[in-house]
């Protein structure tokens, strides 16, 4: 189910059996919660969650339901439920998941006491966890393969520093077994395999080479390049540990359509080769960049319409 295009396998960011240097600051800033990713207050719902990040991951798989996978689960999911995939902070979800059941994630939920989110939800509780441990991860906002047979679909997506392997591993952790049987892949999320997801500047990279085309990038009623553009501008504030909503605009991305120009997509190769780049000051520099650092108020782009959201405190 692979997309054809650039073979990706030597790249060394994710590459199996590459090896990488990174800087320990880096590592360091990883390792330790972000404003959205902290879970600080919470340490009942971690008790007995382990270290190991395969049973972190499948933890995470049984206690969020995805609102487009519910159906196929068997499960209602009502109104009031449904605005649970709102929440940006990972403390929001934990909140959530206590007042549902007070027991340790390590216990299994039943669908009903799950919170409801999408893949960056998923994602950002996943990396919260590991991060509560002190395990070096971060979300990255990008692009699969594996949902739609010969579509890039806007999804996001764990790196796990592997000290053995010395790598980033990429796992998904909203995929469940039933998941993966429906979309029929026999590969492991927990490391996924090169070219099954690219990073939103991996993506953009292949479009502006033309290996890939823009048309079958984005997801729903969104597909082009100005899709993956901005998951450009997402993506780096991810990886500053600022994991914003998928829908939520700010600065270049305030309208979500306004990038194109020529002088545009020369921004968004600088913020790409960024994202791509494994030093510290690169990936701060380029996130201080106008137009790219977030501001303490943004955009949210709703079905009802836009609104102004400050994000910088949790709703709980």
């Amino acid at each position: 189910m692979l997309h054809p295009g650039r073979d990706l396998s030597n790249r060394p960011d994710f590459a199996r059996g590459s090896v990488l240097k990174v800087d320990s600051e880096l590592l360091h800033f990883y390792s330790t919660p972000g404003l959205l990713t902290d879970l600080t207050g919470y340490g009942a719902l971690l008790v007995d969650v382990p270290t190991d990040r395969t049973k972190v991951r499948r933890i995470v798989a049984s206690s969020l339901l995805h609102p487009s996978w519910a159906k196929s689960y068997r499960h209602r999911i009502s109104a009031q439920r449904s605005t649970e995939q709102q929440l940006r902070h990972a403390s929001d979800i934990a909140e959530v998941l206590n007042q549902r059941s007070m027991s340790s994630l390590v216990m299994q939920r039943s669908l009903g006491e799950r919170a409801v989110g999408t893949c960056r939800n998923f994602t950002v509780f996943y990396v919260a966890i590991l991060r509560s441990l002190g395990i070096a991860s971060r979300a990255r906002c990008g692009h699969a393969s594996y949902f739609e047979k010969g579509k890039w679909v806007d999804h996001w997506v764990a790196e796990v520093w592997s000290f053995e392997q010395e790598r980033w591993v990429r796992s998904d952790p909203q995929l469940d077994d039933h998941q993966l049987m429906s979309i029929g892949v026999d590969w492991s999320p927990d490391d996924l395999p090169p070219g099954a997801f690219l990073s939103a500047g991996e993506c953009w990279a292949q479009i502006r080479d033309q290996t890939i085309d823009p048309k079958v990038c984005g997801i729903y009623n969104m597909w082009g390049d100005w899709f993956v553009r901005s998951n450009v501008v997402r993506d780096l504030a991810s990886l500053n540990k600022i994991e914003l909503l998928p829908w939520d605009g700010w600065g270049l991305i305030e309208d979500w359509t306004q990038l194109g120009s020529v002088a545009d997509n020369a921004i968004v190769d600088r913020l790409a080769e960024a994202c791509a780049s494994n030093d510290f000051q690169t990936v701060e520099q380029a996130f201080a960049q106008p137009g790219a650092n977030v501001p303490n108020i943004v955009t949210s782009f709703l079905d009802s319409g836009p609104v102004k959201v400050l994000w910088t405190a949790p709703t709980k």
